[in-house]
């Protein structure tokens, strides 16, 4: 007989036989072997296979069954499937932090590289009673305010200042040439005066426009603004969040002051900033005198700039001064409500540096060609 077949002899005829399912035979075999447990044949084959090992099968069987999964092994795949998920998702977090921690430090190095660093000229700006002009012209407040930031964001662009944040009507601003420091205060009091304010903002008392008795010229129209200014090495900090640039450190705080010693239309400077820039020809310095600052130890001598063409005008005493009789506040029941000795200051000319010509009327001022002589 062939494979997988058995022989049986009968009358002198060879008859072969095909063998069952699950049994082999080899050549000329007179009988069909049954395959072990844990493999199989379908009858036509002349050895038995081997079953997988997720399967098996009793003696003699045609073919292998899967074996049952146990609790045990499901749990397992289930948590190999887990821990799969877990680190492609995890991966994948991985691969965007790092992105963005990328991103954010090109981000950290381009500001950096486009911010002022080292010593600089810090600005503060605010709009006197701005709040009571809010709640008495609304409407024509919004208005003005849109012009009023359009002026200053317009000089700062032009003078290569920094804006560094606004707070409600207020700008904080840095510039790295202290003379266009300077510039920007005296360009932004004539800009003021000339914009084109809102007709109902101009009957506010604080922006009702007067002339000047001797050239009947406008001094006063519009906004009025108090500027601060002061030299100084303030430090730079970026928020990690929202990448803002801020200037932190005594100095901002000592220019925040100077900025609320002022009246509105008014630009207060101490004798730091005097000592760096000449200021710009036909504008007028006037000495007010020694004053303390709020949360500064010492007393300072404070000035106020500005351009010839409002050199006329007045402005009350400087606000939170002090008594100069016993350096209280500046209406001192002891000393019977003596206010501050020469509260609208002294006009010096061309002293320490800070020479004024007395020639023609100037324009409004140009840029500094210097960082040192303007």
């Amino acid at each position: 007989s062939t494979q997988s077949t058995w022989g049986n002899v009968t009358a002198n005829t060879v008859e072969c036989i095909q063998c069952a399912a699950g049994t082999i035979a080899p050549v000329a075999a007179s009988e069909c072997t049954p395959c072990q447990v844990n493999s199989y044949s379908n009858g036509n084959n002349t050895e038995c296979l081997q079953c997988s090992i997720d399967s098996f099968s009793e003696e003699g069987s045609a073919e292998c069954t899967l074996r049952p999964q146990s609790e045990d092994s499901n749990s397992i795949s289930v948590t190999l499937l887990i821990i799969i998920i877990c680190a492609a998702v995890f991966g994948s977090l991985g691969c965007v932090v790092l992105l963005y921690l990328a991103f954010v430090a090109h981000r950290r190095r381009k500001i950096m590289a486009a911010v002022p660093t080292g010593k600089v000229c810090i600005v503060f700006t605010d709009i006197q009673d701005s709040s009571l002009l809010w709640e008495q012209f609304g409407q024509d407040m919004a208005e003005a305010l849109k012009i009023h930031n359009s002026i200053i964001r317009s000089e700062i662009r032009s003078l290569d200042g920094y804006e560094v944040k606004t707070v409600g009507d207020s700008f904080v601003i840095v510039f790295k040439d202290p003379g266009k420091a300077v510039y920007f205060a005296l360009n932004l009091q004539q800009k003021l005066l000339v914009a084109d304010w809102p007709t109902g903002l101009l009957n506010a008392e604080s922006c009702m426009p007067h002339k000047d008795s001797s050239s009947c010229a406008h001094i006063w129209r519009g906004l009025r603004v108090r500027v601060g200014l002061h030299i100084g090495e303030p430090e730079v900090t970026i928020d990690r969040s929202t990448l803002a640039v801020d200037y932190i450190g005594h100095d901002m705080n000592v220019a925040a002051r100077i900025e609320g010693m002022a009246q509105g239309g008014q630009t207060c400077v101490l004798d730091e900033l005097l000592e760096q820039v000449r200021v710009p020809e036909g504008a007028q310095i006037f000495d007010l005198g020694m004053h303390h600052l709020r949360g500064i130890q010492e007393p300072r001598r404070l000035w106020h700039i500005l351009p010839e063409e409002l050199a006329e005008r007045s402005f009350p005493p400087l606000m939170k001064s002090k008594c100069q009789r016993c350096k209280d506040e500046m209406l001192c029941p002891r000393c019977d409500g003596v206010p501050l000795a020469n509260p609208h200051g002294t006009r010096r000319r061309g002293s320490r540096g800070t020479a004024v010509s007395s020639s023609g009327r100037s324009s409004v001022a140009s840029p500094p060609k210097s960082h040192t002589e303007i």
